[in-house]
């Protein structure tokens, strides 16, 4: 806790720069155990800043007293009392921003990327040329698993599974139009457990540029309309979009 009150004291007295500062606003978007501990130093703080605010207000009772009859001064008494609550109540908004401000698309689809699809699963009874593509994909040769990937394009047993591998590969290396164009392709096959809308919105999600947050809302709306698979994520991120 030593090391994140120092941490978070530097955010809040402006001394990060640009980039830290934003690393700082990403981990209390995505770090629950951090953002308690912002919190609780936020508390604190108003507290402290809460118990001078008293001391002062009794410094200043007194002093009222007996400056009563010089305006001039009573004023610069309250001005001294001003910046200790504005700075409890900028701390405190700041705070509230950055714990319940809802998740960026960017962030949700980051989250079911790293726990859904940073590595692919082997079927039983797969073709060992479609394997073989995947163990390249959860090497991270992201290179020849898109080789792979693209020659099983025209392979009438494989090709459905070839396009969604592949749009995933063009997805993890952010080549989201890419992406895109083979979940576009995958969606228009009729079947229950077509992937291609659900992953077509997670690609505007990832992308989040212009209409991309609409349109990837229209798609998971789509995708629970239709009881596709991924529907329980998007259950949860149309109430957050």
């Amino acid at each position: 806790m030593t090391d994140s009150y120092h941490y978070i004291d530097d955010y809040f007295n402006g001394k990060m720069t640009p980039s830290e500062k934003e690393e700082f606003e990403k981990r209390c978007e995505t770090d629950p155990a951090f953002a308690e501990d912002v919190a609780f130093m936020i508390a604190l703080e108003d507290a402290a800043k809460h118990q001078l605010y008293k001391q002062k207000k009794e410094q200043f009772d007194e002093l009222y007293k007996e400056l009563s009859g010089q305006k001039q001064k009573r004023i610069g008494l309250l001005k001294m009392l001003v910046p200790y609550m504005a700075a409890a109540c900028l701390i405190v908004a700041v705070a509230l921003f950055f714990i319940f401000k809802p998740p960026s698309p960017q962030t949700l689809a980051d989250g079911y990327i790293k726990s859904n699809i940073n590595t692919l699963s082997v079927t039983m009874g797969i073709r060992d040329s479609l394997q073989m593509g995947i163990v390249a994909y959860n090497k991270k040769n992201y290179v020849e698993a898109e080789r792979i990937f693209r020659i099983l394009n025209n392979k009438p047993d494989v090709s459905r599974k070839a396009v969604e591998n592949l749009g995933i590969v063009y997805l993890v290396t952010g080549r989201y139009d890419e992406a895109l164009e083979q979940f576009r392709t995958l969606s228009q096959l009729e079947r229950p457990d077509n992937r291609g809308p659900f992953y077509t919105a997670l690609v505007l999600m990832k992308r989040d540029q212009g209409d991309d947050e609409a349109n990837a809302k229209k798609l998971l709306l789509e995708v629970i309309k239709k009881n596709l698979p991924g529907r329980r994520e998007a259950e949860i991120w149309v109430t957050e979009l």
